[in-house]
This record gives structure tokens, sequence and C-alpha cells, in this order.
């Protein structure tokens, strides 16, 4: 009866021990598919992020461009030059990039523990800095492009910026408007603001890549 009883023991305990250990992999197993589609996410944003870096820059281009041409005796240059400045200037816009992975995880709460404080905290950092970016940025951005769309129909033919005007385009008076340098000012400041977020978060989603990497090899 002793052995019997010894066995009975043995084997419930030594079914515990396989339940949860079939319970401890299973949660691996997903947890290492939760982090692979975090990967990919980030991975593909990254990609839009290079694109939009890109972008950025060549409006910024375009604005600072502007920015010289105008003064209180610039010389005159061709109307559809002036145009294809002008549609550059205002052309940047976010970055278009998934976010469910990363919402997930935080919202989830797992990965506040002590050992993955540090994945943590930058994805915590890479989302704050990417919600700016979608609502605040994109939303002043927006307001000084429908600014200066306002501004240039007011003070000349509005649709010459985009071909489609016959009417004279008065290019030295627009050159030689302080109301114009104003509005391209503000741009280069909100286009500046939202490229350097850009590039936080490539720096971000680098550093997220690496531990995310050293979690998979664990």
């Amino acid at each position: 009866m002793l052995v019997e009883g010894v066995v009975i023991v043995v084997s419930i305990l030594l079914a515990f021990g396989i339940d949860a250990w079939w319970q401890e992999r299973q949660e691996r197993q997903a947890e290492r598919q939760q982090l692979g589609v975090l990967r990919a996410e980030l991975a593909e944003n990254r990609a839009e992020f290079e694109y939009r870096l890109r972008y950025g820059n060549e409006t910024l281009q375009a604005q600072n461009k502007l920015i010289e041409l105008i003064g209180p005796e610039s010389e005159p240059i061709q109307s559809d030059s002036l145009a294809a400045l002008l549609a550059d200037a205002w052309s940047f816009g976010i970055a278009e990039v998934e976010s469910g992975a990363i919402d997930a995880l935080l919202d989830s709460g797992e990965f506040r523990t002590t050992g993955r404080s540090d994945l943590y905290r930058l994805l915590v950092r890479y989302r704050v800095i990417l919600t700016d970016h979608r609502e605040e940025h994109s939303r002043q951005f927006i307001e000084l492009r429908t600014h200066l769309l306002d501004y240039l129909g007011t003070v000349s033919p509005g649709a010459f910026v985009f071909g489609r005007s016959d009417f004279p385009v008065p290019v030295v008076d627009l050159l030689r408007d302080q109301q114009l340098e104003a509005i391209v000012s503000q741009l280069v400041v909100r286009t500046n603001q939202m490229v350097l977020s850009i590039e936080d978060m490539i720096g971000l989603a680098d550093s997220v890549s690496v531990l995310l990497d050293r979690e998979v090899a664990s």
C-alpha cells in the first residue's frame, strides 16, 4: 500500500509538472509569435519612415529655397518654377504606419517586468512620439498648409500652383511679400519637427529590434 501510495503521489506530481511545462511552453510560443508580429510591424514601419524622411528633407529644401528667394529686392523667376516650389513646400505628410502590435503589447502590461524594463521604456517612448506625429504635428502642418493656400488665393490666381490658371501671376509681388515669408517660415519649423520625430522613431525602432532579437534568442 505504501508503494502504491508513493506511485500515485509521484504520478500526480508528474502530471502537474507536465501540465505546467506544457502550459509554459504554450505561453512561450504565444509570446514568441507576439514578438514576431511586433518585429514585422517595426520593419514595415521603418521602410515607411525612411521614405518619409527623404520626402521630408526634399520638402525642407523647397521651403528653404523659397525663404532664400523671398525678400525686398527679390528677382523674378518663372511662374511655373515658383508654382513647383510652393507645391513641394506643402506636399509633406505624416508617416502612414501601423501600431497595432505595439499597442496590444503595451496595453497587456506583460513587458513591465524588471528584466524587460528597457524594452518597455523604448516602446512607450516610440508610441508617444508616433502619437504626437500623427496628431499634433500633422494637425499643425495641415493648418499651415491651408493658411498658405488661402493666402495665395487672395493675392494671386491660386490655381496657378496646380498649373490650371490663365491669369497673370504676380511673381515679383509674391516674392517680396513678408506674409508669404512668415507662412513658409512656420512651415519650415513644423516640417523640421516632423522630420526630427521620424528620425527619433527610426532610432527607437532599431534599438527595439536589437532587444527583440535578444528576447527571441534567449
